[in-house]
């Protein structure tokens, strides 16, 4: 018989999150029900040694029988030789000859395993306490020190080291860091944040509207935030038409005609100044009184965030950005309708124009390379 290995690349491929949620529920209640077994693992951990080895064994029954073990080895020192600390496999037996049957990555089954099983137990407590208005939500900060593993003392000091080791910040975790986190969740600060995010990360566009008080998770979770009770800006004057103005009637004989007057053309939005150094912009005030000036500097960062190799940027990722840095930007405040106008009043910008297959216009921008010194 033939023995399947899957690297962390296939194994990441072929277990998708939404299916892997689903399987890790029946998983869990095959274990409620007896079907299947799981023991404790086993750390073995030889003197002199910078590792320690870990297995955990597992049966499952049913129409396929299968034992399971999955075998690791913690190496704190790995990181300093950029490798992950955790090194292992998942081993696949059949239930009935015990033949080898797999091997699979061990660190990408924890990943996904580790999220599933968190999404399992927030999806089984929300159905459960939804009802009740009662939020749930999961916070997985990682290996945490707390009461509960220290008394276990299944973590050695190599494998504490080991998840340090694999921190930017190079500490353990404690159970107060968390504190800050689990306030949020647990009020009702975060009705609506959470849903913005879910949306937003479907491809949707997310408008917000609260008053002054919608506390700033959310207004960030937005692409444009929007108070209520603001006073709207008042809509610019529709240019007056030419109105054909009638002369005194010639007299019978005259080869004159009526005479046509045109009425002044409408004030233009004020250009907005970039500085020629490209470390800044100068934002100038609009010509319309009481409109604020165009946020040049923030629409700058946010084009050099979202630009590719050659420097252009679609329109549309660059007022999400924007819409990261100002929450609370608003197109109608700054005295223009749309956004691509109002970024086309900025000196050094340039701007493209393509038509898709469907017809729609897709625009982007990129920042006006300075003109060489004379």
């Amino acid at each position: 018989m033939k023995t399947l290995v899957v690297s962390y690349s296939q194994a990441k491929e072929l277990l998708p999150m939404r299916e892997c949620i689903d399987v890790m529920a029946d998983a869990l209640s095959a274990l409620a029900r007896g079907d299947a077994e799981m023991p404790l693992r086993t750390i073995f951990r030889p003197q002199d040694v910078h590792g320690v080895m870990a297995m955990m064994p597992s049966f499952r029954r049913g129409n396929v029988p299968l034992f399971g073990l999955k075998a690791i080895c913690v190496f704190p020192d790995n990181a300093a030789m950029g490798k992950d600390a955790h090194q292992g496999g998942v081993l696949l037996f059949s239930g009935e000859t015990g033949e080898l049957l797999a091997i699979v990555n061990a660190s990408a089954i924890t990943e996904i395993r580790t999220a599933a099983v968190s999404a399992v137990a927030t999806r089984a407590l929300a159905r459960e306490l939804g009802s009740h208005k009662i939020n749930v939500n999961t916070l997985a900060p990682g290996f945490v020190l707390s009461d509960s593993i220290l008394e276990s003392g299944t973590h050695s000091e190599a494998v504490q080291n080991a998840v340090v080791q694999s921190r930017a910040f190079k500490r353990q975790a404690h159970p107060q860091d968390l504190l800050g986190a689990l306030v949020f969740l647990a009020s009702s600060d975060s009705d609506f944040t959470l849903l913005a995010i879910r949306i937003r990360e479907s491809g949707f566009a997310v408008y917000g509207f609260g008053e002054e008080k919608t506390p700033a998770p959310y207004r960030s979770a937005c692409d444009a935030f929007y108070r209520l009770g603001e006073e709207p800006p008042p809509r610019p004057p529709k240019p007056a038409k030419e109105q054909p103005v009638a002369a005194e009637k010639p007299a019978a004989s005259s080869p004159h005609r009526a005479a046509t007057v045109p009425s002044q053309p409408p004030a233009s939005p004020a250009k907005v100044t970039v500085a020629a150094s490209g470390r800044g912009a100068t934002a100038a005030p609009l010509a319309a009184a009481g409109k604020l000036p165009v946020p040049s500097a923030e629409i700058l960062a946010s084009i050099a965030e979202s630009a590719n190799a050659d420097g252009w940027a679609a329109l549309s990722t660059v007022r999400q950005k924007l819409g990261k840095r100002l929450p609370n930007f608003n197109i109608r405040n700054h005295g223009y309708r749309k956004f691509s106008d109002l970024v086309a009043a900025i000196d050094g910008i340039e701007k493209h124009e393509a038509k898709s297959v469907g017809g729609s216009t897709a625009i982007s921008v990129r920042r006006r390379s300075p003109p060489p010194p004379a």
